[in-house]
Order: C-alpha cells, then structure tokens, then sequence
C-alpha cells in the first residue's frame, strides 16, 4: 500500500468513526441509562385530555413550559386526577417525578396509586393489590417527588408492584379548601436533561418516597435561601430571651428554688426553635415567625 492509499484509507476511517459518533443511536441522550419519558406535562394540543379528573388545563402554575393541570373541586368534593393512557413498561425507569404546587399556607395530604395488570380495581381496593399510599406531603409552595419505582411494593406487602405490566395512575387529595396544580410528570432514569426537568427553587420542598418511607427536604442550598430582615431580627432576640431565662432558672437553683414551671417557657422555646425549625412544612417564614412569637 503506497502513501496515498494508506492517506485515502485514513480519511475513510475517520469519516466512518464521525457518522457513528454523531448517530443519534449512539449518544448518551438515548442511552438507557440516561432516559426520560414524558407521562404529560400538558402542553400538547390534548391539554388534559389523558386524564379523567376535577382538573383543568391552567396556565397558572407550571413547573415546566406554560401549562400544568389544576386541580379543584366544587366545595366539599375530593380533587383527584387519574389516567389509564400511560405506557406500561416502567422497568427500564428508577423514578416517577411530577410536581405539585400548593397556594396555601396550610399542609395538605395526598395519595398516590399505580395499579398493575396483576391486580383489578376490586382486587386494589379490597385485597391490596396496588401501590397505595399517603405519601404526598404539600408544603406551601412548590413540592417536587421523585417516587422510587424499584422499591415499590403493593399495599398488602406480599408481591413487588409489576413495574412492566402498569395500566393506571392516580392522585387523590380528598378534600381542600384550596385549589392544587401538578404539572410535569415523567419517567426518568439516570441523569435528566434540562429540556425536561422542572425548575426547582432552594426554597421548594423536595420529597422522595422510598416505597413506604418519605423523605422530606428543603431543595437548598441553605446558603441560597433568602431570610427577610424581620425574621433574622425575630431569631436574634428569640435566642436572647431563651439565654436570659436560662440565666434566671440557673441563678434561682443556685439559691435551692425549685425550677420545674419556670423551666416550662425554656422547653416551649427548644421545641419551637430546636425541633419545629427542623421540620420542612416549617421552614417558611410565615411558620417561623408564628413559632418565634410564641
């Protein structure tokens, strides 16, 4: 082979090494791995059409794009919303993720249920045969789940839930004296791409629900968390009351007081300031401010 064979052979090596490199088959994007299907984020032409519900097609509150799903209810209704037109291979996937908003300044409670073919509605509902739980903690605000899928067990515990053989979604919220927005719920795997994650605040709530476990967190840094001047002002002579009454039950047992009934205020202030202040549905400034009062 001459040199300009061995050049020609080299350059259609390297273009046969390009096109694999840029075939989309081949990049991350579509590796397993790293994989996120869209359930509904609402923007489509079909607007809520997937779902049967107390729902609407609402451009008030999304989590991703213009438009989420509102959730509301004539006056003493449940809010609910549910779809059978889902796919029913979840297996490939390690989370559920959707997002919830609550306008309220009150907690609210929610269930999640994912039926499977192995299981009918009848056999859901009284034998157990379904994910069911009460896993959905509202704080105030924005609140984004990620629901652990290989975890997930039914209800009554005696099987894993058949993550390939999915036919029914479901959230339910009983009654509310507010409407609720969710918005952007997807199947992911790996790392998702910024086209469809939602956007995600330090001062949103992040909940991950490990089968029959919720860990609730603020999405932080805590570094990154505004505190308004008041509240900062509020802590500080909080902790200066809590040293001074320290100061005086200290002073009055060293002269043989009993201090049990003083010592009331000093546990008030630790379990509003040392436990209530640790707790997420707390730790916004209308609740911290409520508790600092007190």
């Amino acid at each position: 082979m001459n040199l300009n064979q061995f050049a020609f052979c080299c350059l259609i090596a390297s273009a046969i090494c390009s096109c694999v490199r840029r075939d989309p088959q081949n990049s991350s994007t579509s590796n397993p791995v790293n994989k996120t299907v869209i359930l509904d984020d609402f923007e489509g032409r079909n607007g809520t059409g997937n779902w049967d519900g107390t729902i609407i097609l609402s451009g008030e509150s999304p989590s991703n794009g213009k438009k989420c799903c509102k959730l509301t209810a004539e006056r003493n209704q449940p809010v609910w919303l549910e779809s059978v037109n889902i796919p029913a291979d979840w297996k490939p996937f390690e989370y559920l993720k959707f997002d919830i908003y609550n306008p309220s300044d009150r907690l609210f409670f929610g269930t999640l249920q994912i039926l499977d073919e192995q299981g009918s509605d009848e056999q859901a509902e009284f034998q157990g045969q379904s994910y069911n739980g009460e896993k959905l903690f509202l704080n105030t605000g924005w609140n984004h789940f990620d629901f652990l899928l290989q975890k997930a067990m039914v209800e009554e515990g005696n099987r894993p839930l058949a993550l390939d053989k999915i036919r029914k979604l479901r959230f339910s919220f009983g009654v509310t004296d507010t409407s609720l927005f969710i918005d952007n719920i997807r199947l992911v795997s790996g790392r998702e791409s910024a086209g469809t994650m939602s956007e995600i605040k330090p001062s949103d709530c992040i909940v991950l629900i490990d089968n029959r476990d919720v860990y609730p967190s603020l999405a932080g840094p805590a570094g990154k968390i505004r505190t308004s001047r008041d509240v900062l002002l509020m802590r500080e002579k909080a902790s200066s009351a809590v040293e001074r009454l320290k100061n005086e039950v200290r002073y009055a047992e060293m002269q043989g007081f009993q201090t049990l009934y003083q010592r009331i205020p000093l546990i008030t202030a630790y379990v509003g300031m040392g436990i209530r202040s640790k707790l997420v549905w707390f730790q916004n400034e209308k609740e911290e401010k409520r508790y600092l009062i007190m």
